[in-house]
């Protein structure tokens, strides 16, 4: 079974308009990576994974789009296959009686939990045997798309298989999500920071070798 990881939120902001951290401003040469999480789940683990909206569906409350359940469960499906590549990890829908081990959730505004102002709306951690990962339907915000959304969930994701942030900016793991255009893809630093966590589940061929995975229009 997994061991205990990280039981304190690793809370996240994206956008090219969040402000910056010293470190973040001082460049990427003088900046230190967050170190990795030392555990690891185990080589070749099934995760049986859950979405659920507790209250109602994510929105962009700039034009008014929402992104229904399919909508997000087909991103969560690129998601999923994005890492497995690289992980050797699989991921599979939970049955509707059977408590997941990743769970991922829409909540409606939760002022007390993230900053509006710093543009922080998703958070992941894991305890003993489940990964966690939030979003936050915040009222004001205009930055949901279906590239945000499928960019914040390549990233927590990577939170919730045992990494922490990055100073390369063009890492899914970097400090702040800036590309908010195109679908982004496992850097050769993401891949290398896994391997250092989990080195004998990490498959020899990168994703970046392969085609890049498209959504449907």
């Amino acid at each position: 079974m997994p061991v205990l990881l990280q039981n304190t939120p690793s809370i996240c902001s994206f956008g090219a308009g969040s402000k910056r951290t010293k470190r973040e401003m001082e460049g990427e040469d003088k900046c230190i990576d967050d170190q990795d999480l030392s555990r690891k789940w185990p080589q070749g683990f099934e995760f049986s994974w859950k979405f659920t909206e507790s209250q109602g569906p994510l929105r962009n409350y700039g034009n008014g789009q929402t992104f229904n359940h399919a909508r997000i469960e087909e991103i969560l499906q690129v998601v999923f296959l994005k890492w497995s590549r690289v992980t050797g990890f699989k991921f599979k829908k939970a049955e509707d009686d059977k408590s997941p081990t990743l769970q991922i959730t829409i909540l409606k505004n939760q002022s007390k939990k993230y900053n509006l102002a710093l543009r922080e709306y998703a958070q992941a951690w894991r305890d003993d045997t489940t990964g966690f990962v939030e979003l936050n339907n915040m009222d004001g915000s205009k930055d949901w798309t279906d590239v945000v959304i499928h960019n914040t969930l390549l990233h927590e994701l990577g939170h919730i298989l045992g990494l922490n942030h990055v100073c390369d900016t063009k890492a899914v793991m970097f400090f702040r999500l800036l590309n908010e255009v195109d679908y982004m893809e496992l850097s050769p630093n993401d891949i290398q920071h896994f391997r250092r966590v989990m080195a004998s589940s990490a498959r020899e061929t990168p994703v970046l070798k392969q085609p890049p995975l498209k959504l449907s229009k």
